[in-house]
């Protein structure tokens, strides 16, 4: 399997409510050993896409593993212009003056001097403010629902997220696994279903 099909099938199984616009960023980690070269695998999969808007950020490495975001710029803009999150994250030390690379830089910064992940990181993957304010304040328990992050808020609006995500991530790998290739399986969901719905 060449490295530009192994991070396509990464890629589905990790990346598919960003790929498919459902979120507006997704985190995973690769093996190195498994690529010859990783970055361009990534970078030919993004830009196979056709999606000018999908990006990746090399966040930490540890263990001979890299932790990957992929996002998408617009979303991840979008999603920044919230005046409250701005807040959140200044108060973590993120500029309030929002600046998405900085934004990153810091990101990764805390994610290689942190043995956990920063607690703000669930606002880069577009988790509700409520559900990063309560896992924080809670410490991670007592949560109303755990999908894929924890629910402290909205329950019936998370459940619905959660089914999309399944539904998407699900459609996309069973494409992947007729030998469609990930544009294709990408393409073939957004005709099939409307999946922002």
């Amino acid at each position: 399997m060449s490295d530009k099909e192994k991070i396509d099938w990464i890629l589905a199984a990790h990346g598919s409510p960003v790929i498919a616009g459902l979120k507006s960023a997704n985190l995973f980690s690769i093996e190195e050993v498994r690529f010859d070269n990783w970055q361009q695998a990534v970078q030919d999969a993004l830009a196979e896409l056709k999606n000018k808007d999908l990006r990746y950020y090399p966040l930490r490495r540890f263990r001979g593993k890299i932790l990957l975001l992929v996002y998408n710029v617009v979303d991840m803009e979008n999603l920044f212009a919230d005046p409250d999150r701005r807040q959140f994250l200044y108060e973590y030390g993120y500029p309030l003056e929002y600046n998405l690379d900085q934004c990153l830089a810091l990101l990764q910064l805390r994610m290689k001097n942190y043995s956990d992940f920063p607690h703000e990181i669930g606002i880069f993957l577009a988790y509700a403010l409520e559900d990063v304010v309560g896992f924080i304040e809670n410490e991670g328990k007592g949560c109303k629902l755990c999908g894929y992050w924890k629910v402290y808020g909205d329950v019936e609006g998370a459940i619905q997220q959660f089914k999309r995500f399944r539904e998407a991530s699900n459609s996309i790998l069973e494409s992947l696994k007729t030998g469609l290739c990930l544009t294709e399986a990408v393409r073939q969901l957004s005709l099939s279903t409307d999946v922002s719905a």
